[in-house]
């Protein structure tokens, strides 16, 4: 292999079967499928390196399953870990792959995952395989509102409403990629939640990412690649939520619509591209459990329906009794310093270019922190890449309660992060920006 760049794509369907376990609606199994969920690989390789972008239309994955995954992975394909972006556009109508709400862990579908490794191998040879030389490569913005903050402040808290006033970010970062000769690849990444569908139906589908993909080729032609991946949308849904494959129509129409034009109007520039990259593990705080006293009490309110909002129908009073236990064993354990295992992967492109992808489900406020501290001009900012264990807020955001504050930790696990969580993370970002401009990107 020369200094040249090379790049390979492929894609395949990794629906599962009729029946599986849905995230949304919760406690429900799918009827169907509406459209099929794609395992998309996007291979670079230069005469150093070789790194893989994997976009799969999934919420997201639990440790286990990515350790699996990797295993795999290198086995059959010889890739290191650190060299490839495992990542989730995070649809809801998909398998449960995450370790949220216990009640769904009973009846995940195990048999589709392990199909889905072999998957994932699969893909990752095809790309190996059509490997071809990078001729140009493009990079530009664009700008959508199909996303909207969903933390409403209110007389009795926050709620999860819209919230137009609050912060998110509108950007459509585009990479366009030109090969000698092949399918044109684009690259696109917005932060949105994709609940167009959500609990409106239990068919299987990859909501407004699927449409915009689909979107991109009536414009650009069938043999165009386009691979799409999530930002920070921790605080960010698509708007309207739960309305049917319409609304996820409407929203993947304007999305790739906006990403095509700005394909047309960028300017490429020659392939003098280096490939670098960049790996590190952070441990993000978790508060500590209660006393077992205090535990104990939360168990018998709980038990009692005290303090069990009224809006929850049995499932989730079930889930909530499934949480205050688990607390109670954790209490009588007595164990100090729990933390949330975190991931960073940096993937830089030449001096144009650095693509950085995240662990866990992280708020938009930390993605726009991210660009605006960047040396370079386009920094794509990527949640739900590896494991993605739970909510990520900023401090601020603590104070105010809400769902993502209050409620999640319990549905993911038992333990809420510190407030000085999202920090830490956030620090090693900035830390690890200044080690690639002193390096030179090298």
């Amino acid at each position: 292999m020369s200094n040249k760049l090379y790049a390979g794509t492929a894609e395949l369907i990794i629906s599962p079967p009729v029946g599986t376990e849905l995230v949304e609606p919760a406690g429900k199994v799918s009827t169907g499928i509406h459209d099929d969920l794609f395992c998309r690989v996007l291979l670079f390789e230069d005469k150093e390196k070789e790194y893989a972008l994997v976009s799969m239309d999934l919420v997201g994955l639990d440790s286990l399953l990515v350790k699996n995954l990797r295993e795999k992975i290198q086995k059959k394909t010889g890739l290191s870990f650190r060299n490839v972006m495992l990542h989730c556009t995070h649809t809801h109508n998909s398998p449960v792959t995450i370790n949220y709400l216990r009640q769904n862990q009973f009846t995940r579908n195990r048999v589709w995952e392990g199909e889905l490794g072999e998957k994932a191998i699969e893909a990752i040879s095809i790309a190996k395989k059509n490997l071809l030389p990078v001729k140009e490569i493009g990079v530009g913005k664009g700008e959508v509102n199909i996303g909207v903050n969903r933390r409403l402040s209110t007389g009795k808290g926050v709620i999860m409403s819209p919230n137009p006033e609050g912060i998110s970010d509108p950007s459509v970062e585009v990479l366009n990629i030109v090969r000698e000769k092949g399918t044109p690849i684009i690259l696109f990444s917005h932060a949105a939640h994709p609940v167009s569908v959500h609990k409106a139906s239990t068919l299987v589908t990859a909501d407004y990412p699927g449409y915009a993909v689909r979107t991109i080729r009536s414009l650009l032609g069938e043999d165009a690649f386009p691979i799409f991946f999530q930002g920070c949308c921790g605080n960010i849904n698509s708007n309207p939520l739960a309305s049917g494959f319409e609304e996820a129509e409407r929203l993947g129409r304007i999305l790739g619509g906006e990403t095509v034009k700005v394909v047309r109007k960028m300017q490429n520039y020659s392939n003098k591209v280096t490939l670098k990259s960049y790996y590190r593990e952070v441990n993000l705080p978790l508060e500590d459990p209660p006393s077992p006293k205090e535990a104990e009490n939360i168990l018998h309110e709980v038990e009692e329906g005290v303090g069990v909002p009224a809006r929850f129908g049995k499932f989730h009073r079930q889930e909530m009794l499934l949480w205050v236990k688990e607390l109670v064993k954790l209490a009588h354990e007595g164990n100090k310093d729990y933390s949330m295992p975190s991931e960073i992967q940096i993937l830089v492109l030449g001096d144009e270019v650095i693509l950085i992808g995240l662990s866990h489900e992280l708020f938009v406020d930390y993605q726009l922190r991210i660009k605006e501290h960047s040396f370079v001009s386009y920094t794509f900012v990527f949640g739900y890449t590896n494991v993605v264990s739970g909510y990520i807020p900023v401090p601020s955001d603590f104070s105010l309660g809400g769902y993502e504050v209050s409620e999640a930790p319990k549905w993911y696990g038992v333990l809420s992060p510190k407030l000085d969580a999202g920090e830490v993370l956030f620090g090693n970002v900035i830390d690890m920006l200044i080690q690639v401009k002193e390096n030179g990107g090298k």
